[in-house]
């Protein structure tokens, strides 16, 4: 019988540690390491402590048995905080000025700086967690330059680490960086910035693209603690984004769409608190109740808000409550940044009135009609004739007149209703905030040639994509 193989341990090996300038190292996996830079009695910059037991386990199979530019970007960092520990380019938490987190590439080590002995552990550097953000090809986060080259946008093939341009996105409801770059955002921001679409053309865009958490580790994220670590990540660059577009009084007009807005409060919440944004212009399309707290932000930090800078949907039923209670508690925090908001205060509450008026209606007819919709789609998405496929839903012929004259009498409101679950940004009116309800649904009748045609072709267009 064979003697079974022997798994390499995770151990560094002195020679890794003295390329980077650790003179000497302490301990093991299980016990934690510290790592020293110079000789005895001579030594130059801070101490880096590292616990043992998991966290010193993952370090060593990272530094180890994870290729050679894993080490390297390991080492050299752990290196470079000697000196730069907590520096202009570090980030440091708001509630505690000694913790802080680097990111290079996507690395992430978060530690705490200590001037005093802790544990018997003399001053130094404290890692508490050393991560890795992996994501799939085409959901990887970051700032994507988007230019327009012969009539389409097109999205750079990989991700820089700042904003480039006078305008920047944050997206929300996508399904890919395309998707989001190319296809969803640009008519967005044109519609926010009104009269810069000719400039936004000829020069571009940024997107910091909010993607899906996919994997870390190696491991597929599923739980809301991943899930949370994704947009974590995430949200580090782009508060370190707004950090360097301040420090270099750069402009940039921001356009924020639908749950894009919960990354940008993670964003403004890993600054400083009182660190201000005064060059830092805000417009939201269809957001997230985040909007919110960032508006609270506005008058610390000192950040501007586009003339018109929220739009929603009427006709987007992803979320009711953004259209009806959120736009009214927005009209009332609005009013309280000044009299030069008033006016727009007013606007928003009467928005939001009409908003809340039409979803009890619409309410009751989705509710009404729903019930039986989703056989009508997968029929209609076999492509059963429409007659058939409405019986099919209803389970017969019984009331099949009722159902008909219901969907034919609001099949705006009933198409509208489902386009929403669609990626589709011709169809789902989450996509299209800055359109009037009359030029949305105009535009969907002319795609498909009709109201009736389009009923059609938004179920057939749910089916494929459910």
């Amino acid at each position: 019988m064979n003697a079974p193989a022997k798994r390499p341990k995770p151990s560094i090996s002195q020679d890794s540690l003295t390329n980077f300038g650790f003179k000497r190292a302490f301990g093991n996996a299980a016990s934690g390491y510290i790592l020293m830079f110079d000789g005895v009695g001579n030594e130059s910059g801070r101490r880096i402590y590292i616990p043992g037991g998991s966290l010193g386990m993952h370090f060593a199979k990272l530094v180890k048995m994870q290729g050679e530019h894993t080490e390297q970007l390991i080492l050299s960092r752990l290196s470079r905080l000697r000196s730069c520990a907590g520096g202009f380019q570090s980030y440091s938490n708001k509630r505690d000025a000694f913790e802080h987190v680097d990111i290079v590439e996507n690395l992430r080590i978060s530690y705490i700086i200590r001037q005093d002995t802790v544990g018997g552990l003399g001053p130094g550097i404290y890692i508490t967690d050393i991560e890795f953000v992996n994501h799939a090809k085409g959901h990887k986060p970051g700032f994507y330059f988007v230019g327009m080259v012969d009539g389409n946008w097109i999205a750079s093939d990989t991700p820089g680490d700042t904003v480039t341009t006078e305008h920047a996105a944050i997206n929300g409801m996508a399904e890919s960086l395309q998707h989001a770059a190319e296809e969803t955002m640009p008519k967005i921001i044109a519609g926010g910035y009104k009269g810069c679409e000719t400039k936004i053309q000829s020069k571009g865009y940024t997107l910091a693209y909010n993607p899906r958490p996919l994997y870390s580790r190696g491991t597929e994220w599923t739980t809301p603690e991943q899930k949370v670590t994704s947009a974590d990540f995430t949200a580090q660059l782009v508060a370190k984004s707004l950090y360097d577009a301040q420090i270099g009084a750069k402009e940039v007009n921001w356009t924020i769409h639908g749950d894009g807005a919960d990354l940008f409060l993670k964003a403004l919440n890993k600054l400083p608190r009182h660190f201000k944004l005064n060059t830092q212009t805000l417009y939201f399309g269809g957001p997230s109740r985040a909007i919110l707290e960032i508006l609270d932000h506005i008058p610390l930090r000192e950040m501007k808000l586009a003339e018109e800078f929220i739009k929603n949907q009427s006709d987007d039923y992803r979320d009711t409550f953004a259209r009806t209670q959120l736009l009214y508690q927005v009209s009332e925090r609005v009013k309280g940044l000044g009299p030069e908001y008033k006016l727009y205060s007013f606007k928003l509450r009467g928005d939001a009135r009409k908003s809340r008026n039409t979803a009890l209606t619409q309410g009751g007819i989705a509710l009404a009609t729903g019930l039986s919709m989703g056989g009508i789609i997968a029929a209609i998405t076999a492509d059963i004739p429409v007659y058939a496929a409405i019986a099919a839903g209803v389970g017969g012929a019984s009331g099949i007149c009722n159902t008909i004259f219901r969907i034919y009498k609001n099949a705006e409101l009933i198409r509208n209703l489902f386009a929403t679950h669609t990626m589709n940004p011709e169809i789902n009116p989450h996509m299209n905030p800055h359109m009037s309800s009359s030029d949305f649904n105009s535009m969907i009748e002319a795609k498909y040639d009709g109201l009736g045609k389009s009923f059609i072709g938004v179920m057939k267009e749910l089916g494929r994509r459910s």
